[in-house]
């Protein structure tokens, strides 16, 4: 038999039995961690531990990713400061009580110490000697006549490496004129590459690592779909370009504070030039893509002429009628009305931050939902290609579930509402006009004649 075949076929049981004992050290590494979150009590003022589980939301999400719902619930009483209602004191209960969960704090010393005993395993694969290998061999499934292989072409290599002397970059002296050359190349991509620093950064500065990480997954997804032709299976709430841009931003100012950290080191070897070359393509390139995002979104500016205001709609029945019943807010809710209506209407065609306002539903939703804060009352909405749809006005302790409500009864509502936004239908147009003028007529007439809640 082929000796190198052999030895191929060995290795690749060696890496299958790795890849199951990393795949253990997986699952009780992710065990060991839910059990001390799940474990972990909380403070005076956050007693149920929220922002511990909020913290750890993702890890504990992919034991049991049925719980989403309970932490988006979480975090906006969170966002709220509602820590110790009953709402919360629910959502925590049936997290905590969870079956998977309450597998992982079962015992959790036992827990730790199979996952160092995996560890050690995981160990003695990555320093095994070749002693060790070829008693691996003998005791392994192979046939005698593969294992003589295997063992013939271990030998084999082993002698090609000990006659081979190994070249350290490090060693070669890199000369004052190579690192002034890189600098000065440095310098003329800096140039080009600070104002768009300076343009886009402070909006991306901000980004937890767990955003940062979706939007590359939701960015991916979208490359994969647009490959296919199917990309229009993707929420149109979201501006995949203007993501891509800030990921792009994002990884440019990783790359300088990664470069600029270099050539402050000592360490000026020829391998960590060769590095920093890398990373100046690198630098290049992803500037490259930002100046191509910047230069469409000017164009797209230019060529707009529509007025710089959002359209404000509202989710209305067959008969006309929002969710929502004005009688039921008082004279001053009223006003607050007018006032955030006005904030809607401001966030403007062309204003890219209207994704940073605070998401009010989570991923399990076709399109995100957010609220305007005027004290109290809360309007939820759906931000649709620089329009909004407004779903309800609530209180704020009332606005998530009614909300979260009003979106899965009415989901072929909204639907059809958005397509109609898009499309300027002029049935929908009618009848939001019909609907503005007498909600504005009702508003000025409550307010005039000093509405009193009912």
């Amino acid at each position: 038999m082929d000796s190198d075949k052999a030895l191929e076929e060995f290795e690749h049981i060696l890496e299958q039995e790795r890849l199951r004992l990393e795949k253990k050290e997986s699952a009780l590494r992710k065990r060991y961690q839910c059990a001390s979150v799940l474990l972990q009590k909380g403070e005076d003022d956050d007693v149920h531990n929220v922002s511990g589980l909020l913290e750890n939301r993702d890890l504990l999400l992919s034991v049991e990713p049925s719980l989403e719902s309970q932490f988006d619930l979480l975090q906006y009483f969170s966002d709220c400061g509602l820590l110790n209602i009953d709402q919360v004191t629910e959502a925590v209960n049936e997290i905590r009580r969870n079956s998977e969960l309450l597998e992982c704090v079962k015992n959790p010393a036992k827990t730790l110490k199979d996952l160092a005993s995996v560890q050690k395993r995981i160990h003695a694969f990555d320093t095994m000697s070749d002693t060790t290998k070829a008693n691996k061999v003998l005791r392994s499934k192979l046939s005698d006549e593969e294992k003589l292989a295997v063992l013939r072409s271990m030998a084999y290599h082993s002698c090609l490496e000990a006659t081979v002397e190994k070249i350290d970059l490090d060693t070669i002296t890199v000369s004052a004129d190579m690192v002034s050359s890189f600098k000065d190349s440095y310098s003329q991509v800096m140039e080009e590459v600070n104002p768009y620093l300076t343009k886009y950064y402070y909006k991306v500065s901000s980004l937890s690592p767990e955003e940062l990480d979706y939007y590359r997954q939701v960015v991916e997804i979208y490359d994969e779909l647009k490959k296919e032709g199917r990309e229009q299976e993707l929420s149109d709430t979201m501006n995949y370009d203007d993501i891509r841009l800030l990921l792009s931003v994002y990884q440019m100012r990783v790359l300088k504070d990664k470069i600029d950290g270099a050539l402050k080191s000592s360490d000026q070897g020829a391998h960590r030039m060769e590095e920093l070359r890398e990373d100046l393509s690198s630098l290049n390139s992803t500037f490259q893509v930002v100046q191509e995002l910047d230069q469409q979104f000017s164009e797209e500016k230019d060529d707009s002429k529509v007025d710089d205001k959002s359209h404000v709609y509202f989710l209305l029945d067959d008969d006309g009628k929002p969710f929502f019943q004005l009688e039921s807010f008082s004279k001053n809710d009223r006003k607050k009305m007018r006032s955030i209506l006005t904030k809607l209407e401001g966030l403007g065609k062309s204003d890219r931050d209207i994704k940073s306002k605070p998401v009010l539903v989570g991923k399990k939703f076709s399109h995100h939902m957010y609220t305007v804060n005027s004290s109290n009352l809360l309007v939820s909405f759906i931000p649709y290609q620089g329009d909004v749809l407004v779903l309800s006005f609530a209180d704020r302790r009332d606005i998530y579930d009614e909300s979260v409500r009003i979106y899965q009864r009415e989901q072929s509502l909204i639907e059809k509402s958005l397509k109609s936004m898009k499309s300027s239908s002029s049935d929908f147009v009618l009848s939001q006009q019909v609907f503005q003028d007498s909600f504005s007529r009702e508003i000025s007439d409550s307010l005039d004649m000093g509405g009193m809640r009912r």
